[in-house]
């Protein structure tokens, strides 16, 4: 097995177990879809150029990118968890076949 395979196979594995929870993507126009996702409300830096970084409290969930038909839409496609509803604010590759979703909390 090629390494591609095996780190894919691996993150396979991240996702299907109990290390992640279900998270539903609505997109705009289109069904919703419901994935396991990596849920993560807390610090992180954000790039403000090229010498300055900012802490931020985004919301963030990390997906496999296999698992949605296509790219969130940043400001058009909602995600829904726990009860709450948010807008996709940024996407990010991260890893071998990973996406990082920051997301925005939508009014109640």
């Amino acid at each position: 097995m090629s390494l591609r395979a095996r780190v894919r196979a691996d993150a396979a594995r991240i996702f299907a177990g109990g290390f992640a929870d279900p998270v539903t993507f609505l997109p705009l126009g289109g069904d919703p879809v419901t994935v396991r996702g990596i849920w993560k409300e807390g610090e992180q830096l954000v790039d403000a150029g090229d010498y300055m970084q900012v802490s931020s409290s985004a919301i963030t969930v990390t997906i496999l990118r296999t698992s949605l038909p296509q790219l969130p839409v940043i400001e058009e496609d909602r995600v829904q968890f726990e009860g709450a509803e948010y807008t996709v604010a940024d996407v990010t590759p991260k890893h071998p076949n990973m996406l990082e979703v920051r997301l925005h909390r939508r009014p109640a």
